[in-house]
């Protein structure tokens, strides 16, 4: 493991007034160009904010000047926190820190005495990749170029209009501008995801919907078809029409129902005669009991059934 110090380009000025608790960029995601020809490399920062907590255990990471907490030990002069790690983020370009700012540091990054960060980290000598952050300095000697925090809209706000938004996005009281920052662009982040979503969803349901459409008509069709047979063959059963008009009564009754039904209710049954029996039940049946009886040659009403059916009474005997 080797320790590197180097600087990013940072600034902190984001006004005359800056908050006591501040977002900072402290970390580029990818690969790392120095100035002085150094590379390194994060591209696991998850891992890397994972180590830096386990590292620092219940302690707040320290944010110096000038990285004295690492050279106190060879210069023997104090190190004084210039303000204290509260969080570490990480977002689409990189590792961002929430610094809490001393009452000094504050003062003298509104003066812009200090207006950049650097962090020392630990990374694997083979590889140049980043393992953990020790600590954070103030610094005014940048070596790499990076997203520079400017002052926020939301800074025009009053108080009341503040906390309407912090309890509107679900933050504390005290989250700062940069958390509010930090939020409204998750939110964002989901509607878009939420939206690309519903694009790859619509076209599968488009396509499903066009089908039980498909399937309804299909149905309804059939249903149609056998409700207009059905009533046609009631009409040629009543005597209404004919068995030879079948086609045109469907043809009809398809096309409009209405008409169908007013030409029915019109016509009457004309046609009833044709499918009813010349013989009734009632014939029949005293035909059949002269039979039995051997009164067929003596009834009346046996000889006039075998005069209509053109037959011999004698032959109904035998």
């Amino acid at each position: 493991m080797e320790r590197i110090a180097f600087t990013p380009v940072q600034s902190l000025c984001g006004g005359s007034d800056p908050s006591s608790r501040q977002w900072v960029h402290i970390l580029p995601k990818g690969t790392i160009s120095a100035r002085d020809g150094r590379t390194f490399c994060l591209s696991r920062p998850e891992q890397v904010i994972a180590k830096t907590l386990e590292w620092a255990k219940t302690a707040d990471i320290p944010v110096d000047y000038e990285h004295q907490t690492d050279l106190a030990k060879t210069n023997g002069q104090p190190a004084p926190a210039a303000g204290w790690v509260k969080k570490l983020e990480v977002r689409e370009n990189g590792i961002w820190a929430l610094i809490e700012w001393t009452e000094r540091a504050a003062a003298m990054i509104a003066r812009k005495e200090y207006r950049y960060v650097s962090p020392t980290i630990m990374t694997e000598r083979e590889t140049g990749e980043i393992a953990f952050i020790r600590s954070v300095a103030l610094v005014n000697v940048p070596a790499l170029m990076m997203t520079a925090l400017t002052k926020s809209e939301l800074s025009a706000m009053n108080g009341m209009e503040m906390e309407m938004v912090r309890k509107s996005l679900g933050l504390t009281d005290d989250a700062d501008q940069n958390e509010i920052i930090a939020a409204i662009t998750a939110l964002r982040q989901e509607l878009e995801n939420a939206t690309r979503k519903l694009k790859e969803i619509e076209p599968k349901s488009l396509s499903a919907m066009t089908g039980a459409l498909e399937i309804l008509s299909a149905e309804r069709a059939a249903a149609r078809r056998t409700h207009v047979k059905t009533k046609v063959e009631n009409a040629i059963r009543d005597g209404v029409i004919v068995p030879a008009m079948q086609e045109w009564a469907i043809e009809l009754c398809s096309s409009n129902e209405t008409s169908f039904d007013h030409f029915t209710k019109s016509v009457g049954r004309p046609f009833a005669g044709l499918f009813e029996p010349v013989i009734t039940p009632e014939m029949e049946a005293r035909l059949n009991a002269s039979i039995e009886s051997d009164s067929i040659f003596d009834d009346s009403d046996a000889n006039r059934i075998a005069s209509q059916l053109g037959i011999d009474p004698k032959q109904m005997k035998s």
